[in-house]
């Protein structure tokens, strides 16, 4: 047996483009793809070593020293003098007392319920309301008849009745397993024994 030298690159290109067109520029450039690769990676890892080596290179031509910033303590100076041709601003005068409030009937709404639950409430009628010039409101009170109307200014103050709510149920629903596939009812043996009588 013969020794064979080991195989180079540029053998094994001119082994596989024997035959082929050299000329066309994939020979060329496979040939030169092991130069192309060295240049890359040294390009490459001299871009690296710049880029980290760039703060410590930065650090030891910038001079870094920190500038101490001297802390003195503010004394306030004495307080103003009052001028005695300026008195203080007197104090704002107290409030108006309320108008006179009219006389009011207390509303009551209607609400829909059984007899034995109905509570005996006195509903002023309409005649009332105009004999007295009494004004609806929360709460009957006595006041003057002859104050002019007033006007709420908060509307929160009106009252809303909500209607009743219905009762809830606290019946418990049976939930079923998905997952279970369905089946006959009593099993196996039942259908089989349906499907032998009935078929």
């Amino acid at each position: 047996m013969k020794f064979q030298p080991e195989i180079t690159h540029s053998d094994m290109l001119s082994i596989v483009f024997a035959d082929r067109n050299q000329a066309y520029g994939a020979y060329q450039l496979r040939r030169q793809y092991p130069q192309t690769i060295g240049r890359a990676m040294a390009y490459g890892f001299t871009l690296i070593f710049l880029f980290f080596s760039i703060p410590y290179l930065s650090s030891k031509f910038v001079d870094r020293t920190v500038e101490v910033i001297s802390t003195t303590e503010y004394e306030p100076g004495p307080p103003p003098d009052i001028d005695p041709d300026n008195p203080p601003i007197p104090p704002p005068p107290a409030p108006t007392p309320p108008p006179p409030t009219r006389s009011t009937m207390q509303y009551v709404p209607p609400v829909v319920v059984r007899d034995a639950e109905a509570e005996d409430l006195e509903v002023p009628t309409v005649e009332d309301l105009v004999d007295t010039k009494a004004d609806v409101g929360k709460k009957t009170e006595k006041g003057n008849d002859d104050a002019p109307p007033s006007i709420t200014d908060n509307p929160k103050e009106l009252a809303y009745v909500e209607p009743p709510k219905a009762p809830v149920e606290d019946r418990v629903y049976e939930m079923f397993d998905i997952h279970k596939p369905p089946s006959f009812p009593g099993g196996e043996a039942e259908l089989l024994k349906y499907l032998a009588e009935n078929i």
